[in-house]
């Protein structure tokens, strides 16, 4: 079945599991695409016909568009004169010369003030529009097909910090320093706070008292009728083990009967039980005694490294997590649900900052006038210095310039009519 956006809804149970019946990470699952284009690209070049070999010197961006235009029969402008020629080959030196590291770094250190002055004087709304805002959102978010490569890359990188040595240098105290805990911890714990909250509703919540009745019956119903090893060994075992055959003898009305009688025994006790704790948490002391229980037990841990951690979850569950977590990913985008989240914090954060100037909503998200003029300073200067090593600047200036040099208005100047 297709999303909205034409990406195929995968099995969930196929991507995680191989022929042989072992777990697929996320990094195996996302190669897969790969290895087919790899396959089909090597059987197109194999049938292509072998291209002729060309004997002519490979000629530059520079050299080619150094050449004056030629008209053609087809209505195409006409060649530059010399003149225009000369010019645009002046032009063309003088932005290849500012278009050095060096120089870009000078441009934007002497216009910076009057780039800021107009992030000043344009509000957000004016900048940009929050419809568009919101189409490439959706673009992105919604409609655009989630490449392979980014379950790949996520898998590779969980696996790095998962499996990294400085997992076991690094103690879990340096994660989650006491200070944090304490807070948590006081949060959890403090009258009408998350703990009075959850237990309340498990009081009031008879689906939760089913759950947890349902459970207790099941794992005692499944240790009657089935193996009575976890009881040890002697009288003890002997006896449940008569019992279990006694049941089986009578089952299934029998045991239907004692289910229904321990299902009503374990409701009350659970109920009874979260009666207990709540009441218990309504005095302080035992509430004090309980925190200072927790807290015993993080002073137990926190020295502990946080490899520790790789002793309830190994790698390959991460993996399949992550699998997981693509696989709900690309359901969940379809959803009117996602599409409501975003379309609302779009339209709160234009509430917000909508009338306010780009300065002061690029202040707002803590980015002041030095440090983005530093950032810009940062990739500005290597971005115009790849542009020019690979000919793309030097094109770009040239193509430019040459549509003006055959325009109307600038043959006209140059011929004096102007």
């Amino acid at each position: 079945m297709a999303g909205k956006s034409g990406t195929p809804k995968t099995d969930v149970s196929k991507s995680k599991v191989t022929k042989a019946g072992k777990p697929k990470t996320a990094t195996a699952k996302a190669a897969a695409p790969k290895v087919e284009k790899r396959q089909a690209a090597t059987a197109k070049a194999a049938t292509a016909k072998p291209a002729a070999p060309k004997t002519a010197a490979p000629k530059t961006a520079a050299s080619k568009a150094a050449k004056p235009v030629k008209a053609t029969a087809q209505g195409k402008p006409a060649a530059l004169s010399p003149q225009a020629q000369a010019l645009l080959e002046a032009q063309t030196r003088f932005w290849m010369e500012q278009m050095t590291s060096r120089q870009i770094e000078r441009l934007i250190k002497d216009e910076w003030s009057s780039i800021y002055d107009a992030m000043g004087s344009i509000t957000l709304r004016d900048a940009f529009e929050e419809s568009k805002v919101k189409g490439i959102a959706h673009r992105y978010a919604l409609e655009m097909d989630v490449s392979g490569a980014i379950l790949e890359l996520a898998g590779e990188i969980a696996s790095l910090v998962f499996l990294s040595p400085q997992n076991r240098k690094t103690k879990l105290s340096d994660v989650i320093t006491d200070r944090t805990f304490d807070e948590l911890l006081e949060k959890t714990f403090e009258t009408g706070g998350l703990l009075d909250r959850s237990t309340a509703r498990m009081r009031e919540s008879q689906a939760f008292r089913e759950l947890l009745s349902d459970l207790v019956v099941t794992v005692l119903k499944g240790s009657l009728t089935s193996d009575a090893s976890w009881l040890g060994r002697g009288g003890v075992k002997r006896g449940a083990r008569v019992l279990k055959d006694w049941i089986g003898e009578r089952a299934p009305d029998l045991t239907e009967s004692l289910e229904e009688s321990a299902r009503r025994w374990v409701d009350g006790g659970v109920a009874s039980t979260v009666d207990l704790v709540i009441s218990l948490l309504e005095h302080d002391r035992y509430r004090d005694t309980a925190m200072a229980g927790v807290s015993q037990w993080w002073d137990r841990v926190k020295g502990q490294p946080v490899s520790s951690v790789r002793a309830y979850i190994s790698d390959n569950d991460l993996q399949e997590y992550i699998v997981v977590g693509y696989e709900f990913w690309l359901e969940f985008r379809q959803s009117a649900y996602l599409k409501s989240f975003i379309d609302g914090g779009i339209a709160l954060f234009y509430r917000k900052y909508g009338d306010d100037t780009l300065s002061e909503v690029v202040a707002e998200m803590g980015l002041d006038e030095a440090t983005l003029k530093t950032s810009v300073l940062d990739y500005a200067g290597d971005i115009a210095s790849i542009a020019v090593k690979t000919g793309f600047a030097e094109g770009f200036v040239r193509r430019q310039l040459t549509h003006f040099y055959q325009g109307k208005e600038a043959s006209a100047i140059l011929d004096g009519k102007a």
